[in-house]
């Protein structure tokens, strides 16, 4: 039990060093990039995704990467009227360009096929960083208890909401951008929240990868990929109209998630304790297939206490009707 108990922190211990080394890994890989005059957005997240997927594989949820069609559907059932909420807002970009008589980038095509490698890249690195990497190291350490697996997605998603905003450019003196920080922290950790319940469902990344990438590209496929402009990942504006705009828009779209996130909560309630997510082997030294299943589910039901004596009159009365002796019932 203690040798296990190392194992499990020394596996938060190394998820943890993952993670704080991430700045400094695309800090390094930046320097080659600049110089070889690479594109620097689609560089950065094609070797930050091959590093924290190789980081899931080193901390041994190697199988949390077999493509599953499980948990894309487990996602699906999760997370869909999000999606919906996306394509409602790519919707009124649509409007917004139609209205300007925009017209359509002369690279359209080439946009597209870009933004879809972006977006799966975006995929790939932030579930293996957070869903992977950071909910997977503190499950296999604190996940002793229905409380202890809602804790750890709750940090896990905070800080998936904090990776959405630039700490250093913020102006912490004005209240609008404080504002627009704390409500897109919220925004994107509900977000974070409801993916990370499909995850632990069955220890597995890759529908929360691909439903990630569907959703990134259906925000950014409009401006990006079809008019040509310039990729902006700035989520905090220092314009009065603009902060007001995106403040109203955060906070409608943290109240349009509740629902998700409700379903959320309740699919955990099921899930059996302990939970230590993929990182961690069970008794047999094996990882567990397939998707959690309720306490309970799969055992095999309780006779009622009179079965036994029910089944034994049963044998002696046929017995009898053909002029056999009885033939007693096996002891158990």
């Amino acid at each position: 039990m203690a040798a296990r108990g190392g194992r499990r922190r020394g596996r938060l211990m190394a998820a943890i060093l993952v993670v704080a080394f991430a700045p400094v890994f695309q800090w390094l890989v930046y320097q080659p990039i600049s110089w070889l005059r690479l594109d620097e957005n689609l560089s950065l997240e094609v070797t930050s995704a091959l590093y924290m997927a190789v980081a899931v594989c080193l901390l041994g949820g190697r199988r949390m990467l077999v493509p599953s069609r499980a948990s894309f559907r487990s996602v699906w059932r999760l997370a869909w009227p999000i999606l919906a909420i996306s394509l409602a807002l790519t919707g009124t970009q649509v409007a917004g360009y139609a209205s300007n008589a925009a017209h359509l980038s002369p690279h359209w095509a080439q946009n597209v096929a870009y933004y879809v490698a972006f977006c799966l890249c975006i995929g790939v690195f932030e579930e293996c960083y957070v869903r992977g990497v950071l909910l997977g190291g503190l499950l296999s350490r604190f996940g002793r208890s229905r409380g202890a697996l809602w804790a750890c997605i709750a940090v896990s998603s905070v800080y998936f909401g904090a990776l959405h905003i630039d700490w250093v450019g913020l102006d912490y003196a004005s209240p609008l951008e404080l504002a627009q920080a704390a409500l897109k922290v919220a925004q994107t950790g509900i977000y974070g929240a409801v993916l990370s319940a499909a995850v632990v469902e069955d220890d597995n990344l890759t529908g929360a990868i691909l439903f990630h990438a569907l959703d990134d590209f259906s925000i950014m496929v409009i401006p990006y990929a079809l008019f040509g402009e310039s990729l902006s990942t700035n989520y905090v504006s220092s314009g009065r109209e603009e902060a007001m705009s995106s403040i109203v828009l955060y906070a409608v779209l943290c109240v349009l998630y509740l629902p998700s996130l409700w379903r959320a909560v309740r699919r955990t309630r099921a899930l059996p304790q302990p939970h230590h997510g993929g990182f961690v082997m069970d008794a047999l030294g094996e990882k567990r297939e397939g998707p959690c299943l309720p306490p309970g589910a799969g055992e095999f039901p309780v006779q009622p206490a009179g079965m036994p004596h029910d089944r034994a009159r049963m044998r002696e009365t046929a017995a009898q009707e053909q002029g056999a002796e009885p033939v007693d019932a096996p002891e158990r």
